[in-house]
């Protein structure tokens, strides 16, 4: 009678306590490479990770803004040459590739034109 309460109580913690658990679904371990063609609207070097923010117009009155966070393996291009993020400028025109995870948007690569 003592194993079966306690099969009980055991059965009813694990019930209780399994909406707090986290899950990890496939759809939240994915990724997705997304491209924004815009102009830059500033960039971040004095902050770790180092950011840019491209910001694309949408019909007459609305916007596309993505922020996007770099790393050492983000490419920053203007023409054929790699240039370093300072050297960008508001205003200037990119193309920028970024994944899009759970933890936020990525920059692959920054083309300048």
């Amino acid at each position: 009678m003592r194993t079966m309460k306690t099969l009980i109580l055991a059965l009813i913690a694990v019930v209780a306590t399994a909406g707090l658990l986290p899950v990890q679904s496939g759809d939240a371990a994915e990724s997705r490479v997304l491209r924004v063609q815009g102009t830059v609207v500033a960039v971040n070097v004095t902050d770790q990770p180092n950011v840019i923010v491209v910001k694309r117009p949408i019909g007459q009155d609305d916007e596309l803004i993505v922020g996007a966070a770099l790393n050492v393996h983000t490419v920053v291009k203007r023409g054929q040459k790699r240039v370093d993020l300072k050297d960008l400028k508001a205003g200037e025109p990119v193309t920028m590739t970024y994944v899009k995870s759970r933890d936020g948007l990525l920059a692959q690569t920054i083309q300048a034109r």
